[in-house]
């Protein structure tokens, strides 16, 4: 294939991936905008995602966003990594992988640490934890969402 057709494709992706971000975060801060009876809708469609306990949400307009502090965070790190992070290419596969372990384990760590008392709803730590899961999970949403465009449909045919 055409290194510019690939090229393309890369940055069509990733312009998808970051719209596809971007959407998500507007609606989980409108869902706060339009409040507790106009913005349950959203809230509901968030909270197959996300725990949204309000204590760990960003709050706007007086109200939660639809989801909590380190979901915003990895959304972000996703729309980040996506946008200004082209080096995270899935030629560089074994950093990729020993970077999402290692992002998962700093969420780990911090969700344990905090379970077992050593600090308490520390929202910096769960804003760059999940920043750095996001920036760590972008690369594999990408190559992911790339096939999804451009996976080609396969017809059966019958004997």
């Amino acid at each position: 294939m055409n290194a510019d057709v690939v090229l393309a494709k890369t940055w069509t992706t990733r312009t998808v991936a970051a719209s596809v971000m971007l959407l998500v975060l507007t609606l989980a801060v409108l869902a706060a905008y339009l409040g507790e009876s106009s913005g349950a809708p959203l809230y509901m469609a968030f909270h197959g995602l996300c725990h949204q306990q309000h204590e760990r949400c960003f709050h706007f307009f007086g109200m939660p966003m639809a989801i909590c502090i380190r979901c915003t965070a990895i959304y972000s790190g996703i729309l980040f990594g996506a946008t200004l992070m082209p080096f995270l290419s899935e030629k560089n596969r074994m950093f990729l992988v020993g970077m999402l372990i290692t992002a998962s384990l700093l969420v780990g760590l911090d969700v344990a640490a905090e379970a077992i008392g050593l600090y308490h709803d520390v929202a910096a730590m769960r804003l760059f934890t999940g920043g750095v899961l996001g920036i760590s999970i972008s690369p594999f949403f990408i190559t992911a969402l790339r096939d999804l465009l451009t996976a080609t449909p396969t017809h059966r045919h019958s004997p």
